[in-house]
């Protein structure tokens, strides 16, 4: 899903130019915020399997707000309806670095798939 300029902009203004995470105004971050903050557009919206925040290298708002929640490896998957990017399904790893196999990360998107066709997802 590509998203153009303007809607990029409209989500900054949208977000007072904050992260929506963390709260901190964007302008001292040293990289700039992204819409695509998680499943980032330069990985294609795919899967994105970390198996310690703490040596992956992430926007800093976005390991913080992992730490916060006592998480050390994270797994997330897109679920993607027709009209683009829907939400996340998102595993947390909290005890120690984890390795994700391949049919961890298959599993969720399996689950991925079946929430994609669930009626009440498709509605909305």
């Amino acid at each position: 899903m590509v998203i153009n300029n303007f809607v990029r902009l409209n989500v900054r203004k949208r977000a007072k130019y904050l992260c929506e995470y963390c709260h901190s105004p964007e302008r001292s971050n040293a990289t700039p915020f992204t819409i695509d903050h998680i499943i980032p557009q330069s990985l294609g919206g795919r899967v994105r399997a970390i198996a310690d925040i703490q040596l992956e290298p992430i926007q800093p708002c976005h390991r913080d707000f992992l730490r916060n929640m006592q998480v050390r490896a994270n797994l997330v998957v897109p679920i993607l309806i027709k009209r683009g990017l829907w939400g996340l399904l998102v595993a947390h790893h909290c005890q120690s670095p984890h390795h994700w196999s391949p049919l961890d990360i298959e599993m969720m998107q399996t689950g991925a798939q079946t929430l994609a066709t669930a009626p009440y997802i498709l509605e909305t």
